[in-house]
């Protein structure tokens, strides 16, 4: 095994397997397309409108959290909704509201494993909503669709993408550039934890001041205080983040890169 540039070269057998890592991109053009001026949510949550009861917690001045994933046990679904009761708790400290808008997309749903954690989550939703007295956490389990998705994202004030661990998550990059219209003083945040966008956004030297809070969703009464305390300071997604992701996240480059490498890897010594 040796290094060669980025890559790894295995030699065996007289042959050469080249190794690499390759993280995916996002079509980005397509996306901001998207969430362009006068592109709006349409999706409904039982006889509503979601876009308009969306916009009802603004106009009350409540903080809008939102999730969006599928229903994974590497996703922290269940740590996420004790990472919002505790976010709520230290908000209304201050005076304030929040809901919580969770959309969850079903996965292998023929797997016990996870037809209980729908159960479980279900229950957990239930649970959290009695102590917080009311409908503070909206659950969706039946995903939505792109372009959707990404007009959902831009509505968000604080996007919790909170896996227990993640290789990458995509929703990051995505809801970092479903902001970029939106002015700078009403963009969001995004709370994130483990995961191959973390240790990316971090190498990167990207923080607080840019927009991003880490968390560790194992310790929620953490997560929650440092959420609301990001939120107090006024955190906002910067205009450097989003021109990183629109600039150097693109499916372009990760499928030259891609091409590139099988192109120059070498089949024998």
């Amino acid at each position: 095994i040796r290094v060669s540039g980025q890559h790894y070269e295995i030699s065996y057998q007289d042959r050469i397997t080249t190794i690499g890592a390759f993280p995916i991109g996002l079509d980005v053009d397509h996306i901001l397309s998207e969430v362009a001026e006068g592109r709006e949510l349409e999706c409904e949550y039982g006889q509503n409108s979601l876009r308009e009861l969306i916009s009802r917690d603004r106009k009350a001045g409540w903080a809008i959290f939102g999730g969006l994933e599928r229903c994974d046990y590497t996703k922290g679904l269940v740590e996420r909704l004790e990472i919002f009761s505790q976010a709520v708790s230290r908000l209304r400290a201050t005076g304030r509201e929040a809901r919580f808008y969770q959309i969850t997309a079903p996965s292998r749903s023929d797997n016990p494993d996870y037809q209980n954690l729908q159960v479980v989550l279900d229950d957990e939703v239930a649970r959290h909503n009695k102590l917080l007295g009311g409908d503070r956490i909206i659950h969706v389990d039946q995903g939505i669709q792109a372009p959707q998705n990404y007009r959902f994202m831009k509505e968000m004030d604080v996007m919790l993408v909170t896996p227990l661990e993640d290789g990458m998550n995509l929703v990051a990059f995505e809801y970092i550039l479903s902001q970029k219209y939106r002015r700078q003083q009403d963009r969001g945040m995004l709370v994130l934890s483990s995961s191959g966008a973390s240790r990316v956004l971090k190498a990167k030297g990207f923080g607080e001041a840019d927009g991003v809070v880490y968390v560790n969703p194992l310790r929620p009464k953490d997560a929650g205080s440092k959420t609301v305390e990001a939120l107090k300071k006024g955190v906002r997604l910067s205009d450097r983040l989003i021109g990183y992701v629109e600039r150097e996240r693109r499916v372009e480059d990760w499928a030259q890169r891609n091409v590139e490498a099988i192109i120059n890897s070498r089949k024998f010594e």
